[in-house]
Order: C-alpha cells, then sequence, then structure tokens
C-alpha cells in the first residue's frame, strides 16, 4: 500500500523568489510561502489569526519563469508533497526540517484570492473543485 503525501496550499510569497540550478542544470525555484488561518473564538467572540511558513521549492523547465514573475506578496495556490530532509549540526544534533516539493504552481490575482474566478497561469493549473456553498450558522460547533 502506498501512503498518500499530497498538499494544496493558498498564500503569499514573504520574499522574492530564488533560482538556482542543480549540478544536472535542472532549474529550481525556491520561495518561503506564508498560509494565514483565521477563527471566531467561541468563547469571546474574537477573531483570531495563526500564520505558518512553508519552504516551497519547484523543479523544472518553468522555474525560470516562475521565478521572473513571483516576488514578495504574490498570491499563489501550491500543490506537492512534503519533503523531510535530516541532517546532524556541528554539535553532534540529530536536525530535521519539512519542505513542500511542487508539481503545481498558480499565481492568483486578487479577485480569485477573494472569491472570483480569474486567475493568472504561471505553470501547469491545478484543478481545484469548487466548493459547495453552504451557510455554517447552523453548524453546532
Amino acid at each position: 500500500m502506498n501512503d498518500m503525501n499530497n498538499v494544496l496550499l493558498t498564500g503569499r510569497l514573504t520574499q522574492d523568489a530564488a533560482l538556482k540550478y542543480t549540478p544536472q542544470g535542472t532549474a529550481v525555484v525556491s520561495f518561503s510561502l506564508a498560509v494565514n488561518k483565521s477563527w471566531k473564538d467561541k468563547s469571546s467572540g474574537e477573531w483570531k489569526e495563526e500564520v505558518s511558513y512553508f519552504d516551497a521549492s519547484y523543479f523544472g523547465k518553468q522555474a525560470e519563469d516562475l521565478a521572473r514573475e513571483m516576488q514578495k506578496g504574490t498570491a499563489v495556490i501550491v500543490q506537492g508533497s512534503l519533503r523531510q530532509d535530516r541532517w546532524t549540526d556541528r554539535e553532534g544534533k540529530s536536525r530535521s526540517t519539512l519542505k513542500l516539493i511542487l508539481d503545481e504552481v498558480r499565481r492568483l490575482r486578487e479577485k480569485e484570492r477573494k472569491g472570483g474566478a480569474e486567475s493568472q497561469k504561471t505553470a501547469k493549473p491545478v484543478n481545484v473543485p469548487e466548493p459547495d456553498r453552504f451557510d455554517d450558522d447552523g453548524i453546532p460547533f
């Protein structure tokens, strides 16, 4: 049985994308992605927000185009998988980090980010099903 390792996120770049090449000449674009989560606190009624940061890399021909088009603040939707890198630091302690290895990237315009339908493709489009619209006021949690 194969385990599932699939990630789909929307967020904004925290810095300009960086382009590098592998020793074999493959283009790699890397960037950090900030993903916001907000919710209403049940006890206080106040809106809370939490931000998570993810390091992401896209390998391949389109990496050069992505590097030119993706600057700090660019809104994107990305799809890929998680990879854990492990190493031993100078003090001999085991360390690890999770990275997103992307298969697809799509740059979002503000209208799409706010629920509209327009987008600007910068790589293969991600097929995202349209969520069902419903009124969540009747949900008890």
